[in-house]
């Protein structure tokens, strides 16, 4: 089917309720518009009053017939599509088809997914970066802090009157893992909460105050460090001041903690002898990840016996960085 009609005559133009695909044709140098519509009569007439309102959605559609002038444009029904199901991939066939054969004023390439594929170009962007900035007043940004703080935010999982349970158990003494595990939300909320980082218009400065002065991480207390605990490390504080340990002893405490001593340490002096070894030469951090993989420790662990943070005491023979291996299995 290929019907036209000029801009300024609706003489020939589908039924009402036509549904199919249609182009917008500039004469002058023969480019076209695909469209389609369930609607094709009331789609060329929303085209036509943007078009001589200089204000078309495409830019290059309309720079053409502000250009070349109304009488220089066609617009052809080309195809009649019964089934609405099939419209979007009519329509695809159609644009792919017009591309193949010349240029087009389509800018999207992807009827499904319109922006898929669209790159916009550096004076664009700077428009748009230019534009963004000046709406976020300060008015517009309150606005939209308020649109999601509290109860409104949609992904929010506690209530007003869970938030003022909390300060009331946090200003108890209770700690932060105690409450969260109590009412099945994270202890991390509950140390937000507590420092004030959230629920800002719900929680006061004065509360986040006396909340921040009480101690809720020794748990051992419920609340306030008792004095006399405070006083027995005055006094231990005052018995070793002053006190300058002997090499011998600096060196005897250092032993106890350092390599196999650790009772945390997860590497034999073996193992850290043969990371060592495997490691000379080794520039990447990516070799890490592959040791720690093999021995069962961090890459964080791997990296600072590399860099010598940890391990100093354990010393390997290296071999020649062209024979350097990863037997990683």
């Amino acid at each position: 089917m290929d019907k036209r009609t000029s801009p300024s005559s609706d003489a020939w133009l589908p039924p009402a309720g036509t549904m199919g695909i249609y182009h917008i044709t500039c004469l002058p140098t023969g480019c076209a518009y695909v469209g389609s519509s369930d609607v094709i009569r009331r789609r060329w007439q929303k085209h036509r009053t943007l078009l001589r309102g200089n204000r078309h959605h495409n830019y290059l559609l309309q720079a053409a017939w502000n250009e070349h002038g109304e009488t220089a444009f066609t617009f052809t029904m080309t195809e009649v599509i019964t089934d609405l199901d099939l419209l979007i991939a009519a329509e695809q066939r159609c644009l792919d088809a017009a591309k193949a054969a010349g240029p087009t004023f389509n800018i999207a390439q992807d009827i499904a997914s319109p922006y898929r594929g669209l790159v916009h170009t550096d004076e664009a962007r700077a428009k748009m970066s230019v534009a963004i900035r000046a709406s976020m007043t300060p008015e517009r940004l309150q606005a939209m802090r308020e649109r999601v703080q509290g109860e409104q935010n949609p992904g929010g999982k506690m209530t007003e009157a869970t938030v003022l349970d909390i300060v009331r158990r946090l200003l108890g003494g209770e700690h932060p893992r105690e409450i969260g595990a109590s009412l099945g939300v994270v202890q991390e909320s509950v140390y937000q909460i507590r420092s004030g980082r959230t629920w800002k218009h719900l929680v006061t400065a004065e509360q986040v105050t006396a909340m921040k002065a009480i101690n809720q991480y020794g748990n051992r207390w419920k609340g306030v460090v008792p004095e006399e605990l405070r006083e027995h490390g005055r006094r231990l504080g005052q018995s070793n001041k002053g006190k300058i340990l002997s090499p011998q002893r600096v060196e005897q405490i250092s032993r106890r903690a350092r390599g196999t001593g650790n009772p945390k340490v997860k590497l034999t002096e073996d193992q850290v002898r043969e990371i060592k070894r495997l490691l000379v030469g080794s520039t990447s951090y990516k070799d890490c990840e592959i040791l720690a993989v093999q021995f069962g420790v961090t890459p964080s662990t791997i990296y600072r016996i590399k860099t010598g943070e940890t391990w100093t005491h354990v010393t390997s023979e290296p071999e020649p960085l062209g024979q350097l291996t990863f037997p990683i299995h």
